[in-house]
């Protein structure tokens, strides 16, 4: 480079600040203990404190060696307008022959090499039209670009980073980043700790992250694969969401009109997929499993696992697409919702299931098809043939007692010595007597909303114990 070449030690330096209105930015970590600034244009650096700042530096006017434009005005207005008429030709005069390079017009491309012996330093970077690329530095970094793409490899710390219009790619960096860029695609790759990323219109991919974060589109798809653990929120306009690989603590995942899809292995305690309008798609592993909740009001439901339709606590509700399952005797809690799409839950990994079971088939071919199998099939209990089609209206039922199987041998002995006494008992959740089977009776009263899932698990964790 040329223009400016000088070297600044390191002693008593805690921040670095550049700052032009035009020109590409490199921040490098180099070897030695010298801090290196160079630059094609002429550059103001200024030392004070603990703080290294960098301008655009004045430019010597060449002299004119052609004729001048001839001028605006002329003398028949004066000596004011001569005067005036002159200043304005000499201006124009100067850009048309690009002769004014001064301050925030000049276009400096600056590198800036840090040496490793100054710890973690703050480093403020901002260009108005260029590219900030920096590389290999540990510190608390803010850089900005108001119309240029932003690179970062291998570094760690704090970071923020924001474009206008441009590209966002971050690669291998610990430590909190925060991005935004207005209307380009943001990229990472192998980050770890946590951090937000934001893009008003472009696309943001992720590969091998790990940690927390906070992914937003206003209108883009978002992909993200996970390195070991993670805890996901992302949300988007509109546009398709995409998770896989590893395992997450929370996921939250919302788009306005778009597909959904997550493969990674669920943990923690409760996890949201929702969508407007789109497909959502999840695969569980057996093992720990998931405690559903899956609701469409336009679209079908399709799961390798069983699962029970059921409707709003109270009065049943005969057109409703509410599903419940519990896969493994598992307490996450997953739920799955869609204004208008279908949704699919799929066996993760080796499965011996070939059978799916879809709110699409026929009630007769489920019927059928549940006396090959073994009631407890799971840990809810629910028999295949409770996976129920919303669109078969069933027949409300009449009011029946609670079954004798539920009174415990302490009530029975009680019942014995004393007249009962039926005036308090609460019919407003009546059960439904179904042929000696009391688990089947509890499952039946579930799907028809008689009861809540939580009295549903309790009644069978009873059944269980007698």
């Amino acid at each position: 480079m040329s223009g400016f070449h000088d070297r600044f030690p390191v002693e008593g330096l805690r921040r670095i600040e550049l700052r032009i209105s035009r020109g590409d930015i490199r921040l490098e970590r180099i070897s030695g203990d010298m801090i290196e600034v160079e630059s094609n244009d002429p550059v103001q650096v200024d030392v004070h404190e603990s703080t290294l700042s960098i301008r655009p530096g004045n430019r010597v006017f060449p002299e004119r060696s052609r004729g001048k434009t001839q001028p605006f005005f002329g003398p028949e207005l004066g000596d004011i307008g001569a005067s005036i008429g002159e200043m304005v030709s000499n201006a124009v005069d100067s850009i048309m022959k690009a002769e004014i390079r001064f301050g925030s017009f000049g276009a400096a491309d600056v590198r800036i090499g840090i040496p490793a012996v100054l710890e973690r330093p703050e480093i403020v970077a901002y260009t108005g039209m260029g590219e900030i690329e920096m590389e290999g530095l540990a510190g608390d970094c803010a850089l900005q670009s108001s119309s240029g793409d932003i690179t970062i490899r291998r570094g760690s710390g704090a970071l923020q980073a924001t474009t206008g219009r441009g590209e966002l790619s971050i690669d291998e960096f610990e430590g909190r980043i925060t991005a935004r860029t207005g209307s380009g695609d943001a990229t990472l790759s192998d980050c770890r700790a946590e951090g937000a990323v934001h893009t008003g219109s472009g696309t943001i991919e992720c590969t091998k992250i790990s940690g927390t974060w906070s992914l937003q589109s206003g209108a883009g798809d978002v992909e993200v694969r996970v390195k070991d653990e993670g805890a996901l929120k992302i949300a988007t306009g509109a546009g398709d969401i995409t998770v896989r690989d590893g395992s997450l603590s929370s996921l939250s995942v919302q788009s306005g009109s778009g597909d959904v899809e997550c493969t990674s292995i669920l943990t923690g305690h409760r996890h949201q997929l929702v969508t407007g309008h789109g497909d959502i798609t999840i695969a569980i592993a057996d093992q720990p499993g998931a405690r559903f909740q899956v609701l469409t009001r336009n679209g079908d439901v399709r799961s390798e696992y069983p699962l029970v339709a059921v409707g709003k606590q109270g009065r049943y509700s005969y057109g409703g697409g509410r599903f419940v399952g519990n896969i493994g005797d598992s307490t996450i809690d997953v739920e799955l919702r869609t204004s208008s799409g279908d949704i699919s839950i799929k066996r993760r990994g080796p499965s011996n299931a070939n059978e799916q079971y879809s709110t699409s088939e026929s009630s007769a071919s489920r019927a059928a098809e549940s006396g090959s199998r073994r009631a407890d099939s799971n840990s809810f209990g629910f028999p295949p043939s409770a996976v129920v089609s919303p669109d078969v209206p069933i027949p409300p039922l009449a009011p029946l007692a609670p079954p004798s199987y539920m009174n415990t041998a302490e009530s029975s002995s009680e019942s014995s010595s004393q007249p009962e006494d039926h005036s308090a008992e609460d019919t407003t959740q009546p059960f439904r007597e179904t042929g000696g089977n009391p688990r089947l009776a509890v499952l039946e009263n579930l799907q028809y909303g008689k009861i809540s899932v939580a009295e549903a698990a309790k009644l069978l964790e009873a059944i269980d114990r007698h």
